[in-house]
């Protein structure tokens, strides 16, 4: 009879330690979810990006960790979730113990991507492009956020249908070629006079030239706007 209670103590305390260890990772990962949630917001809210989701790692079933109150768990990510989407999520309690969990993190952002194949050289049109929501890590190279921000810029390489639309891969186009008659505005907030005159290089958006002014016959200095357009600050 007492080697038959002792066993029973012993079953006992082993399904109440197996209970305790089970309520202790059911608390890690409701308490890991609810840190991750508020602090993926904070840095989507910050940056004003898309969305974010995750995947928590499982804990490991062998890991024996003693009770922890809830107040004395801390959480803390320490990988950065804008370069990588391999993460990793470091838990203590006090000084009990700390443990590592692996997250998988994707947070998106809207950026122009092609809609079809873009041959170098050609100007970009605005039916050619769309936004899309794609995880910040293989934004590595830049991005735009608008068909808008890609006017007057032309394929610098060939560009395929889905691909992310960079500032390696497009460039301001030459709206004026050397020789070209361009209209010259000379505006202020006040008043705006147009003159005509030739270009003496070529020129893109926003690229300032030498001009030849055909009622001076003055050299000026002016910023392409449009083709055949350049503009003189008064």
């Amino acid at each position: 009879m007492k080697f038959r209670s002792v066993v029973i103590k012993f079953l006992l305390f082993l399904f109440s330690a197996s209970l305790l260890a089970s309520e202790t990772r059911t608390q890690i990962e409701d308490g890991a979810k609810e840190y991750l949630e508020v602090e993926l917001q904070k840095i989507v809210d910050t940056a004003n990006f898309s969305r974010f989701t995750y995947e928590l790692g499982n804990l490991d079933p062998r890991l024996n960790l003693s009770t922890c109150e809830p107040t004395a768990l801390t959480y803390k990510l320490i990988s950065d979730p804008t370069k990588t989407s391999r993460n990793t999520l470091k838990v203590s309690c006090e000084d009990a113990w700390n443990i590592i969990l692996t997250t998988k993190i994707d947070i998106f952002q809207r950026v122009v991507v092609a809609t079809e194949n873009i041959n170098r050289n050609y100007l970009l049109m605005p039916d050619q492009l769309n936004l899309s929501e794609v995880p910040i890590s293989e934004l590595r190279y830049g991005y735009y956020r608008s068909v808008e921000e890609l006017d007057n810029l032309v394929a610098k390489r060939h560009i395929s249908t889905d691909d992310i639309i960079t500032p390696f891969n497009v460039e301001g186009a030459e709206l004026v070629m050397r020789g070209d008659n361009v209209v010259i505005l000379a505006s202020s907030d006040i008043l705006t006079v147009k003159m005509t005159g030739t270009a003496m290089s070529n020129g893109k958006f926003g690229q300032q030239i030498v001009i030849k002014n055909h009622s001076s016959n003055r050299m000026v200095k002016a910023y392409v706007k449009d083709r055949g357009m350049v503009e003189v600050p008064l």
